[in-house]
């Protein structure tokens, strides 16, 4: 499981408030979002790896958990992970994006989330913003 002070750390890290939008009342299926940051001194970069620190997918992991558990505002349990893909690492100072459709099914909460980071492009005459998915997956919560 997740050591308790990355846990505490989470809230720190996020430099937007969390957005919600309704998809669908009736099938109770909203869109969070949510931007973070972590800097060099995060502790969950320690160890992950020497001279090159990478965010954990653990840790990204539990910034899902985490943001579902602000918006049914009680500590979610994770049950199951399905389809996870880590595509692109998470350096230290780097702004991503977590977006997650969450629906309500049954006993347990369904959260298909993609993880996404902006690349920059300069071309010869003008700057391109492209973004680009870091990592996406489906998790089920109690």
């Amino acid at each position: 499981m997740i050591n308790n002070n990355i846990w505490m750390e989470l809230p720190k890290t996020a430099i937007e408030p969390l957005s919600i939008e309704i998809l669908d009342e009736k099938s109770s299926s909203y869109k969070i979002e949510r931007t973070f940051c972590f800097s060099k001194q995060f502790i969950g970069f320690n160890g992950h790896f020497p001279n090159n620190p990478v965010l954990p997918g653990v840790v990204q992991i539990s910034c899902v958990r985490y943001m579902c558990s602000l918006f049914f505002n009680r500590t979610l349990k994770l049950l199951q992970i399905q389809k996870v893909k880590f595509i692109k690492v998470i350096k230290p100072n780097e702004i991503f994006k977590i977006s997650i459709v969450i629906k309500k099914v049954n006993d347990y909460i369904q959260a298909n989330f993609t993880i996404t980071s902006d690349i920059i492009k300069s071309l010869q005459d003008h700057i391109e913003k492209e973004e680009i998915i870091v990592a996406k997956g489906i998790l089920y919560l109690i």
